[in-house]
């Protein structure tokens, strides 16, 4: 069983110190050091370090299509305030009368300047694919969006309605787009530790086979500091994605990678592949007393 990718919790009062699986919870150093001792040999040093590129892919990829929706979300509204509101309705000599402009081209405008925005996004099919009626109520509100798709003239209310809507839309991307960023910068600074770990233990195992006790003991305690290296780098994630409570952002972006927690899988197999070398070493050790 793959445990990294049958995590299914690592947030609320349990994300302080221990992993839940579906087989029950652990606490993290426990974890690292023993529980996913059966990666070794089922997944290779390579391929658990994988998880860190596609997480990193997977983030990039991310923030890339919320700016893109940011911009296009600027360039709707700058469309919108450019409009003229439809003519209010002509003066006889009797009383005043309001009537329509007939066509609503105003609303047609908006509809046209939706399409061609927002929805003219490169990843709009494979994110959305839904038609304009339906992705502008999820943005801009059923309200608006029943008086822009019914047609109704295009007055200076609505007008601001939708340019309000869509400012609110552009100010939560840019929210989400720094905490993307601050996302990627964390991801890189648990990223650097563990693959010097693994350049660290890749030199160790291509080291000439030695027999001294003294050269043998050295080669245990460099293997004993780097499976500890290891859990440092998971209760950092962990202290990280706490501090900003981003566990359920882990989640939303990493869940396609293969694990939700990219960094602990990568951690706990490295470790794992570090214990097990560890113990061919204590063996040795144990035949040259």
């Amino acid at each position: 069983m793959n445990i990294a990718a049958t995590m299914i919790a690592m947030g609320g009062p349990e994300g302080l110190g221990v992993v839940c699986t579906p087989g029950g919870c652990f606490q993290v150093a426990v974890l690292v050091k023993h529980a996913l001792i059966a990666l070794s040999g089922i997944i290779g040093i390579l391929a658990t370090l994988s998880y860190l590129s596609d997480a990193r892919t997977a983030s990039h990829e991310e923030h890339s299509r919320v700016q893109a929706e940011t911009d296009a979300l600027k360039a709707f509204v700058e469309r919108v305030r450019s409009l003229a509101p439809d003519s209010p309705a002509s003066r006889g000599a009797g009383p005043t009368t309001t009537i329509s402009t007939g066509s609503s081209t105003g609303t047609q405008q908006i509809r046209a300047a939706y399409e061609e925005t927002l929805m003219a996004v490169d990843h709009y099919d494979e994110d959305y694919g839904e038609p304009l009626a339906q992705n502008m109520q999820s943005e801009l509100g059923p309200d608006v969006t029943n008086a822009v798709v019914s047609g109704s003239p295009l007055s200076p209310g609505l007008q601001q309605a939708v340019v309000a809507a869509a400012e609110t839309c552009i100010t939560q991307r840019e929210a989400f787009s720094e905490e993307l960023a601050t996302e990627m910068d964390a991801l890189a600074n648990a990223s650097a530790p563990l693959q010097s770990i693994e350049r660290a233990l890749t030199k160790v195992q291509s080291e000439p086979r030695i027999d001294g006790f003294d050269e043998l003991a050295d080669r245990w305690e460099r293997l004993d500091r780097m499976e500890h290296a290891c859990t440092e780098v998971v209760n950092d994630r962990r202290a990280s994605l706490a501090d900003r409570d981003a566990f359920d952002l882990a989640e939303y972006l990493y869940s396609s990678t293969g694990t939700p927690f990219p960094v602990l899988a990568s951690a706990a197999a490295l470790a794992s592949e570090i214990h097990a070398e560890r113990q061919r070493t204590t063996d040795m050790l144990t035949r040259v007393v």
